[in-house]
C-alpha cells in the first residue's frame, strides 16, 4: 500500500484491530516520510478509510437484494406476481423483472 502523503510503497504496521463489518483495521507508518495512515482489509482486498462506509453500504445492499431474490425464488410459481409482491412488500414490477431475468439466464 502506497503512502497517501508521499507515495512511498514501503510502510510498517504499527497496530492491528478487528473493526466493524468484519474489517481488519491496520495503522501503518510510512518508512519514507514517517507519517501514519490507516488501511482496512476486507477478505481479498485492501481499502482506505474513505472507502469503508461505501463498502459497508454495498454489503448491506447486496445482502438485501440476495434476501429478496431468495424470497421471490421460493414463492410458489403458481402465485401471481402481485400476490408475491404483496407478501414480500415490494412492487409487482420487481417480481416480474426478477422472473424475466431468471428465464433469460441472467444472474
Amino acid at each position: 500500500m502506497n503512502c497517501k502523503h508521499c507515495g512511498d510503497p514501503d510502510s510498517k504496521v504499527i497496530e492491528t484491530r478487528e473493526w466493524r463489518g468484519g474489517l481488519t483495521r491496520r495503522k501503518r507508518e510510512c518508512l519514507g516520510c514517517g507519517r501514519k495512515f490507516d488501511t482496512f482489509e476486507v477478505p481479498g482486498s485492501l481499502i482506505r478509510r474513505h472507502e469503508v462506509d461505501r463498502y459497508l453500504r454495498g454489503v448491506a445492499k447486496r445482502a438485501k437484494a440476495l434476501d429478496l431474490s431468495i424470497r421471490i425464488a421460493v414463492a410458489p410459481a403458481a402465485w401471481s406476481a402481485p400476490k408475491v409482491a404483496r407478501s414480500l412488500g415490494v412492487s409487482a414490477t420487481t417480481v416480474l423483472n426478477y422472473r424475466r431475468e431468471r428465464r433469460e439466464g441472467k444472474p
